[in-house]
């Protein structure tokens, strides 16, 4: 317990507004197949039941006719209130945002979340792709920030210019854990990076069933980063891979062990 003459520090406020990245907004293509989509699912339906109240009309009589269309029309418009409700929420989401400040970013979601840098354990990354028929579609990429306290957050591709927040996120909370993680190094300690953990002896993983595998440096032969996939080629058996995105602080790692490491 700190004294009591002591006075708990401030929160650190957000300061000098530096950049905003918001929702890639709403293009004519997306509001036309939300539109194709959710007239779709309600004429199908409408059409079908129509089709089975007249049958029913002319070999049963109304009663027939009303009882053997009604669930294809209840059907019909659950299906419209389903499309109204997708079509708010796509327009509602167009206004958030998250806003880069000096000294954290603000989450401009349903609810205002304000994370200062020093309260930012970890950045990954990744990219993965889409296919068709064995052809690729789309990059999507994908970030994944991890703060000290609360869940993770994740980024992806919905975000404009994702690239560059990426980039301004690194480079304010980089410096800052690299200044925590190379005196701790040195001084013989473990430093965690998601499933791997290394020291100055040892690389150790951490995946599937226990025990964990330790490797030291001196049976490894390279330990590089090969199309989003991290790659530890030991001496002697098979290459160990692990996705990029699974790794947060993947450039802290790397940077760690070409300076840090003694084989």
């Amino acid at each position: 317990m700190p004294p009591a003459s002591q006075s708990k520090p401030r929160s650190l406020k957000p300061g000098v507004f530096i950049a905003s990245y918001r929702l890639h907004p709403m293009r004519r293509g997306e509001l036309l197949s939300l539109f194709a989509l959710a007239a779709a699912a309600v004429l199908v339906p409408v059409l079908y039941g129509y089709s089975r109240a007249q049958y029913a009309l002319t070999k049963y009589g109304p009663i027939a006719a009303a009882a053997w269309s009604r669930p294809w029309y209840l059907l019909a418009g659950v299906a419209m209130l389903v499309g109204a409700a997708l079509l708010v929420y796509r327009l509602t989401t167009r206004r958030r945002r998250i806003d880069v400040h000096k000294n954290g970013i603000l989450l401009r979601r349903s609810r205002v979340k304000y994370l200062p840098w020093t309260g930012v354990a970890g950045i990954a990354s990744g990219t993965s792709q889409t296919f068709f028929l064995g052809l690729p579609l789309r990059t999507h990429n994908r970030v994944m920030i991890y703060p000290t306290v609360g869940k993770p957050l994740r980024l992806d591709s919905s975000i404009e210019n994702l690239p560059e927040l990426l980039t301004r996120l690194k480079a304010s909370v980089y410096p800052r854990l690299l200044e925590q993680m190379s005196p701790a190094f040195a001084q013989g300690g473990r430093l965690y990076f998601g499933p791997l953990s290394i020291t100055q002896s040892s690389l150790q993983f951490e995946i599937g069933k226990p025990p964990a595998r330790n490797l030291p440096w001196s049976q490894l032969r390279s330990v590089s980063v090969q199309s989003g996939v991290l790659v530890v080629e030991p001496e002697q058996g098979q290459a160990l891979k692990i996705p990029a995105f699974n790794i947060p602080n993947l450039e802290l790692l790397l940077q760690i062990i070409q300076s840090g490491v003694k084989k």
